[in-house]
């Protein structure tokens, strides 16, 4: 019974660390839950007013009316019989009834729009949650993020912060069952002290003999937060793969994976279930027994008035599932307190990996130079460095192919640019300005980046190519369109620059999803266009089409590209070619000099 006790006693720090997290975080204002508690309580009054008037009824009719008799029968009739005659109301069976009548409604009125705001409250934090979770892992270092699997980006952002959310929705019902617990207790003092002192002996003992189930709810709560997580980057990842399973004949293999990890979800959670119907197998049969007994005790015993008798048997009956839902409330609460501990802790490590995005001098668009000195880089845990000794400068306005074996360090070399990784010695210069120094919010504005893989959102082309400007108009995103050689094929599909493109553009060609983010490039205000291999993986007709739009940044739009190559097409055209091998600069050559 000690260890009992002692997990009781976890509860208000863990209830105290929740709301410090939620209020230091800016998820909740105090004036919120004032209000909802505030509601709460004004329920329980009159609830309490409610069956309390219902007392005086009873009383009333057993002593057929007379009011000396009505007055002496309890101290809260007298009570009554006082306020009516201040207010100047006869003491009658009708004006009993109409109060009680309209306590009660006024009651339902109330606790109406309390759950309503209870509800409303949760969502609103829920809602704050997510969306700050997304901002905080989203802001976070390279590194950081690259260790988040999507699954568990997905289920903390829904899942978790939905559960962490749903604790102020047990603070609501534990509040409004401890108002009701205090409310019945006072009404059982007045009408007599020993009844109160068994029933709350009973209560609380009943309370610490079923509170072991707290135990194994805290158990199988954080086994099924593991199981959620699981079970997300399952979904993420298969159906990322979806094209490799299907070619691979491998969907049976997964379909039993997903039924292995829902097998867990599914036994774990029922296992859950039976927890909390065993408080209800439990508590409701005890506490009846209990009562059965005590009425037994009170009329063949003690000989009690009809009138206590009946105000214990109402209290009593209100207070067993205000008792049942102390407990299953707390139960909640140990069951939602893993979330709210994992979602403390993505806060925390994604707060200590922070990029302040603002910070720093404003950048204009390049007109002078771009400077690698003495830079190196490794990454942890590795010994060998990645970048060693990387010395070159760029002029506004070239154009630079990166070429190297795979290994070589030019995609670290490119990411160095924008501030995803921090070299370890050395340092960029932009027009003459450490990048360290400046405001990665506008060193990125100033940079358009291409990826290998074009990404594409599950949107419109419209939407897509607004992307990065989204006050662009249709007039402008037609010519960027034509600059990219992307004009003709989209004019061609009936819906036009309304044509969804599907996850990830899979709905149209690579050349063509590669055109689209050609154009989209086009209608940014970059300086800068870093281009990772573009043309890698499309065939020679869709090559040629991307060459003559990279042509058009160079000539038209005046921009500094800088591309990652290996076709000698591309190569050939640029001013300058870096050649990587094992983190160094083993040539630094102009065009004329290129292989």
């Amino acid at each position: 019974m000690i260890s009992q006790i002692k997990r009781f006693k976890k509860l208000p720090l863990y209830m105290t660390n929740h709301w410090l997290f939620l209020e230091k975080n800016n998820l909740i204002r105090k004036i919120e839950l004032i209000f909802v508690l505030f509601l709460s309580t004004l329920t329980v009054i009159l609830e309490a007013l409610g069956l309390s008037i219902l007392i005086p009824l009873l009383s009333l009719i057993e002593h057929s009316g007379d009011i000396e008799q009505f007055k002496s029968s309890s101290v809260l009739c007298r009570y009554v019989a006082d306020i009516f005659f201040y207010f100047g109301i006869p003491i009658n069976l009708a004006n009993i009834s109409l109060t009680a009548f309209a306590l009660i409604l006024f009651r339902q009125i109330v606790n109406y729009f309390t759950n309503i705001e209870n509800e409303r409250l949760k969502w609103k934090v829920h809602k704050r949650l997510s969306v700050e979770t997304i901002n905080r892992i989203m802001s976070a270092k390279l590194k950081y993020v690259q260790d988040i699997k999507p699954g568990h980006f997905t289920n903390t952002s829904t899942n978790e912060a939905g559960d962490t959310a749903a604790i102020l929705r047990c603070y609501g019902a534990l509040w409004m069952t401890l108002m009701v617990f205090i409310a019945y207790t006072l009404i059982l003092l007045i009408t007599s002290l020993k009844i109160t002192f068994m029933i709350m002996i009973f209560l609380f003992t009943l309370m610490i003999l079923l509170s072991g189930i707290i135990r194994l709810t805290k158990k199988y709560s954080s086994i099924n937060l593991e199981y959620r997580r699981q079970f997300f980057n399952f979904l993420n990842e298969r159906f990322t793969a979806w094209k490799f399973i299907v070619l691979t004949n491998s969907l049976d293999n997964e379909i039993n994976h997903a039924e292995n990890i829902n097998t867990n979800i599914y036994n774990n959670q029922v296992k859950l279930l039976r927890l909390q119907g065993l408080l209800g197998l439990l508590f409701l049969p005890l506490a009846s027994l209990f009562l059965l007994v005590t009425l037994n005790l009170f009329v063949t015993v003690l000989h009690i008035d009809l009138t206590v008798i009946t105000t214990f048997g109402l209290a009593f009956v209100r207070l067993m599932p205000v008792t049942l839902n102390i407990q299953s409330n707390i139960n909640k609460l140990v069951a939602y307190f893993p979330s709210y501990l994992y979602v403390e802790k993505i806060f925390n490590d994604a707060g200590s990996n922070s990029v302040n995005r603002k910070e720093g001098i404003i950048l204009s668009p390049l007109k002078k130079e771009i400077e690698y000195r003495n830079v190196s880089f490794n990454y942890e845990g590795r010994k060998d460095f990645a970048l060693k000794d990387i010395n070159f400068c760029i002029k506004s306005g070239s154009f630079v192919s990166i070429i190297g074996h795979s290994g070589a360090g030019k995609s670290t070399l490119i990411d160095l640019l924008p501030r995803m990784i921090e070299p370890n010695e050395g340092s960029i210069y932009y027009d003459g300005i450490d990048i360290k120094k400046c405001s990665i919010e506008s060193l990125r504005s100033n940079i358009a980046y291409v990826t290998q893989e074009p990404f594409l959102f599950n949107s419109t082309i419209i939407d897509n190519l607004r992307y990065t400007k989204s006050e662009a108009t249709e007039d402008e995103i037609w010519d960027a369109l034509k600059l990219a050689h992307a004009y003709d094929f989209v004019k061609s599909f009936p819906k036009g620059l309304q044509t969804d493109l599907g996850t990830l553009g899979k709905k149209i060609s690579g050349g063509q999803r590669q055109r689209i983010v050609l154009a989209r490039t086009f209608l940014s205000d970059a300086s800068i266009i870093i281009l990772d291999e573009p043309t890698s993986a499309l065939d020679n007709e869709s090559d040629l089409k991307i060459q003559s739009a990279i042509d058009t940044l160079k000539n038209k739009i005046g921009a500094t590209i800088i591309i990652i190559a290996h076709r000698f097409s591309t190569i050939n055209k640029s001013d300058i070619i870096i050649n990587l091998d094992q983190g160094q600069i083993i040539k630094n050559r102009n065009k004329d000099t290129a292989v």
